[in-house]
């Protein structure tokens, strides 16, 4: 049996071999880049300060304790008062 060429298979294995060498490419850029964003004052020769103050929200652990008030706090809220001594109408 003899193989039989189409007139685009040379074009479409041209195109092949091209998209493979930008993927091949990109992916050493993405590595590069990855492994740039990774650094730290640990990592490289960059000073301390140069190093992110911060732990974002996603890196945080939770500390396993309730949000609310302790138990037994009374809490000091302000009492609306029973007699109004002046009304102020505000236009809007």
């Amino acid at each position: 049996m003899s193989e039989v060429s189409c007139p685009n298979c040379e074009r479409l294995e041209a195109r092949i071999r091209e998209l493979e060498v930008q993927v091949a490419r990109l992916l050493e850029r993405l590595q590069a880049l990855e492994a740039r964003q990774a650094q730290d004052s640990r990592t490289s020769s960059q000073p301390p300060s140069t190093d992110k103050p911060w732990v974002s929200k996603s890196e945080r652990q939770k500390a396993g304790r309730s949000t609310a008030a302790q138990r037994d706090h009374l809490g000091k809220t302000l009492k609306m008062a029973e007699h109004v001594d002046e009304g102020v109408m505000l236009q809007v």
